[in-house]
């Protein structure tokens, strides 16, 4: 699993740790470390304070430890990535947050909207059947009335 991590002095041992700051969950997802250390081995070159790169295996040792210089450009990577002006800055993805949730707000109104006047068309429907209830027994009514006057005529 790949880790960013910086090397610092252990204050009892003086010998050179890692720090495990942070882990790597998908290709763009990180999650942080809850304090996580690893010992160097003596033969390994580094400096008291860079950040690296490294690679832990599953029975947690180091299986690969990059370079002060390649984890420099990866941090400038994501800087240019996501903390610039660029289309993923967090204030671009603030205001993308702000527009989509006047999206949602717009929509549910909309739709809020639809649903009343579909209840109001429901309601409509009913009245006119109703109503056409209503004039069929008017219609019937008149129509037994005319023939009973036309019995009487005879």
């Amino acid at each position: 699993m790949l880790y960013l991590a910086q090397v610092i002095k252990n204050k009892s041992s003086h010998q050179l740790e890692l720090d495990c700051l942070a882990y790597q969950t998908s290709e763009s997802q990180w999650e942080l470390c809850e304090q996580k250390y690893l010992l160097l081995e003596e033969k390994v070159t580094v400096s008291e304070g860079n950040l690296i790169l490294v690679e832990i295996s599953e029975d947690g040792k180091i299986s690969k430890l990059g370079k002060a210089e390649e984890t420099k450009d990866w941090v400038l990577n994501l800087i240019r990535q996501y903390l610039t002006d660029s289309d993923t800055s967090p204030k671009f993805l603030e205001e993308e947050h702000k527009r989509i949730e006047r999206w949602r707000q717009e929509l549910t109104a909309k739709s809020q909207k639809i649903t009343q006047i579909q209840i109001e068309q429901e309601i409509r429907t009913e009245q006119l059947q109703e109503l056409a209830q209503t004039l069929d027994l008017e219609k019937k009514k008149l129509k037994e009335e005319l023939e009973n006057l036309d019995q009487l005529k005879e």
